[in-house]
């Protein structure tokens, strides 16, 4: 089920449903700027495979660190010089997560997004364009439902 965000198309089915709604960047313009040998802008934080990567290792810390506190409790250690740390240490890679998972579209001038369009207008908004003929609706509703339960997830992990 995961697998997706993982290699990228789930990612890329919520870029790609943004740019046909007109609510972020379009993917699938970045195909001329390579046909007109120009650069093309930078891939944006939100739709790249280092927030995907990023938020697997800190979820995999969290369990890691998680692991070593449940055996360090069946031994009897009690050992609060190590909580304090780890805490405040993963609330930062928390909060981290949670501005990227935030973080802004701003390589099209021409359709600025400042949050996510799944976070800012939820899954309905982009269901209903879709009836109306905008989006392609191509697997990108549970995309959209997972990649929104992520971010509550790492919220509720803060």
């Amino acid at each position: 089920m995961c697998v997706d965000f993982v290699d990228g198309s789930a990612r890329t089915k919520l870029w790609q449903t943004g740019g046909d709604n007109g609510w972020n960047s379009d993917p699938s313009l970045r195909i001329y700027f390579y046909a007109n040998h120009e650069e093309p802008p930078e891939i944006p934080l939100i739709w790249s495979q280092r927030l995907t990567d990023s938020n697997l290792a800190i979820a995999s810390l969290s369990l890691a660190l998680t692991i070593q506190r449940g055996i360090l409790a069946v031994l009897g250690f009690d050992w609060t010089l190590f909580s304090i740390p780890a805490d405040l240490f993963m609330a930062s890679f928390w909060s981290y997560s949670i501005a990227m998972q935030m973080s802004s579209d701003l390589s099209d001038l021409e359709h600025l997004s400042l949050r996510p369009w799944y976070l800012q207008r939820g899954c309905s908004a982009a269901k209903q364009q879709s009836a109306d003929g905008g989006g392609e609706g191509q697997g990108w509703e549970s995309a959209c439902v997972r990649a929104q339960a992520s971010f509550v997830m790492s919220l509720i992990s803060l």
